[in-house]
């Protein structure tokens, strides 16, 4: 079995990352927060916030993030668009740790029942 993610279920057009930003709900932790919509299937985004000025830097918090998604995105029920930022605080946070955040996020969206 692959162990990448499928790309049928990334988002990469601006224009949803722009709906999901200005129509959909946030949930802010310490090192991550996710916006989303509700949606008939999951589809994921990652972005960093615009604090994290170096792009190796960028790209290592959408590694990160990319990763903790991977190994725990099924034991969620989500039909939701999401949008997941990360933080300066997720380069220096251990893996163990923002997996715990990670997925009380995760827990937090699959509870939320607003629509739009």
């Amino acid at each position: 079995p692959k162990r990448t993610l499928p790309k049928h279920i990334i988002l990469k057009k601006n224009e949803d990352f722009d709906r999901i930003f200005q129509n959909g709900q946030a949930i802010h932790k310490d090192d991550v927060s996710a916006f989303f919509v509700n949606a008939a299937e999951t589809k994921v985004g990652f972005s960093v916030s615009k604090k994290v000025r170096t792009k190796p830097q960028r790209n290592r918090i959408k590694r990160r993030l990319r990763e903790l998604w991977r190994l725990n995105w099924q034991e969620f029920r989500l039909a939701h668009h999401i949008v997941f930022l990360g933080k300066p605080a997720v380069l220096k946070a251990t893996f163990a740790n923002l997996e715990k955040e990670f997925c009380s996020l995760l827990k937090e969206i699959e509870q939320s029942t607003i629509h739009y």
